[in-house]
């Protein structure tokens, strides 16, 4: 396809991935997920906020913008490049809203879908450091799983579209998680958020409603 449809694509890959999921889902329920919590704008802090169900809804609803921004663009022929390309653009949609004008989630469930649609054997990497964050929890297992997903996918042999889309997801993993969530001072260094994804809990989460009265 024209190069210009490929751009296209890409930007509305970008706003399809910076739909707020989890902002939205805790507004309905009269709650800023911003606020309470770690204060991330994902499933793991919607499922610590209102609980494994809601968590999981919004897992699946962030997921399916990486699955629809894949099947999409095989569905409307562009090569492989651009469809990574177009995959990347929804990750870094999810992790900096423009919707919000500032950064939301962390990508993840956006990251693992898209993925799973574009080279499903290469998700194994990331899943199997899932099973062990079990294990040894659930932020060092992250940054391994999609810190190193791109030497995965090479030493797997897949293709260099794959590899330079985990690279490109990893890279934005790290720099979404060395800045942590929003603006709280109190945050850990940016290298123990790299590794350990840690950030601050707001100490008072019953003040998360949007009108400032408890939840």
């Amino acid at each position: 396809m024209d190069a210009a449809f490929g751009g296209v694509y890409v930007i509305i890959a970008y706003f399809l991935g910076a739909v707020p999921v989890a902002y939205l889902y805790g507004k309905a329920r009269d709650i800023d997920i911003s606020s309470a919590g770690s204060g991330n704008l994902g499933a793991g802090n919607t499922t610590r906020v209102l609980g494994a169900k809601s968590g999981a809804l919004v897992a699946l609803m962030d997921g399916m913008k990486g699955l629809v921004t894949v099947f999409a663009g095989r569905w409307l022929g562009f090569g492989t490049s651009v469809i990574a390309a177009g995959a990347l653009a929804s990750v870094a949609g999810s992790d900096w809203s423009v919707y919000l004008g500032r950064r939301s989630g962390r990508g993840l469930a956006t990251s693992s879908a898209a993925m799973l649609a574009f080279d499903p054997i290469t998700i194994l990497w990331p899943g199997i450091w899932s099973v062990i964050g079990w294990k040894i929890g659930g932020g060092i297992s992250g940054f391994f799983g999609w810190g190193f997903i791109w030497l995965a996918a090479y030493g797997l042999g897949r293709p260099t579209e794959t590899v330079l889309l985990g690279a490109g997801m990893g890279l934005l993993m790290v720099i979404r998680r060395a800045q942590g969530n929003l603006n709280d001072p109190d945050q850990d260094e940016p290298l123990a958020r790299i590794i350990y994804d840690t950030d601050r809990r707001h100490p008072s989460p019953e003040m998360a409603t949007g009108d400032g009265s408890p939840a």
